[in-house]
């Protein structure tokens, strides 16, 4: 569940990086709460369809086994509570785009039908897991805050900033595919690297880097936002020298890290916006 909570707090950072992006002075507004919270309800919520689901697979009560599920079943209840919470002091368009994405993500954990022989999911269509994860933090991250300060969502500006967050969260979710391949073909899930192999799927994953840095020097050079650019360069150089380390970590610390990367370039967005601020003032 920490790492839940860790997870969560990259969706905030980037968020409040898209404000940066969009030319406002980075605040707490309490939309970033509910993107926080759906994004801890989220991530709790497949960690529940996984106790149901394999009970349901397996035909046992794992759930009753598990020492934890108290502690579990509790934070659940609050990342749900504190979901709906939050989404009283939303604005209706923000709730319009949170809907579908609540419901795309409880198809992704959840079964969608019942079959003779398995039970299926969304998150089982070959392909779609890093593709639907990609979409969905792009959805959120870019166009909640774009909601809010009022700019129109067809503006080339905002798609850009759309692609290249999805160029970045699908680069970072692919080393997380590479280490869940065991367990994910064990359940015949047809993932990245399981299709084109680990090492298709890390250059795969730097590909998407290099696009990702290339596309941001020019979007904002031409936007004159280019001293959002040092952030964005450091902080992917961090996140190459992570996803190319030789000696493959299996650790949770080293995908703490890699979540860690998240916070790290919404935080020096931030951190380069107030540089600026102070540089103009001069």
């Amino acid at each position: 569940m920490k790492t839940n909570f860790f997870v969560s707090l990259g969706a905030v950072f980037l968020t409040l990086q898209t404000q940066v992006q969009l030319g406002m002075r980075p605040h707490l507004y309490p939309y970033i709460f509910i993107i926080f919270s759906a994004s801890y309800m989220a991530y709790n919520t497949q960690i529940v369809a996984a106790w149901v689901y394999g009970n349901q697979r397996s035909g046992k009560n794992m759930i009753k086994e598990d020492q934890d599920v108290n502690r579990q079943r509790l934070l659940f209840i609050l990342s749900i509570v504190l979901f709906f919470g939050a989404i009283l002091f939303a604005k209706q368009k923000i709730v319009a785009v949170l809907v579908p994405l609540s419901i795309i993500t409880l198809c992704y954990s959840f079964p969608l039908r019942n079959t003779k022989t398995i039970l299926f999911r969304l998150r089982e269509v070959p392909l779609l897991k890093v593709f639907l994860i990609s979409t969905t933090w792009s959805a959120v991250t870019v166009l909640l805050p774009t909601i809010h300060s009022g700019t129109e969502m067809n503006q080339p500006h905002v798609l850009m900033m759309l692609s290249e967050r999805f160029l970045l969260i699908f680069a970072i979710a692919i080393p997380f595919d590479i280490r869940d391949m065991n367990t994910d073909a064990m359940a015949k899930l047809k993932t990245v690297p399981l299709i084109i192999g680990k090492g298709k799927a890390l250059a795969l994953s730097n590909a998407c880097l290099l696009a990702f840095i290339a596309t941001s020097l020019f979007h904002f050079y031409l936007n004159g936002l280019t001293f959002v650019l040092p952030a964005l360069i450091i902080s992917v150089g961090v996140t190459v020298l992570l996803i190319n380390t030789k000696t493959w970590n299996t650790s949770a610390t080293y995908y703490a890290m890699l979540d860690g990367t998240l916070i790290f370039q919404g935080a020096l967005v931030c951190l380069s916006y107030y540089l600026n601020l102070g540089v103009l003032r001069v």
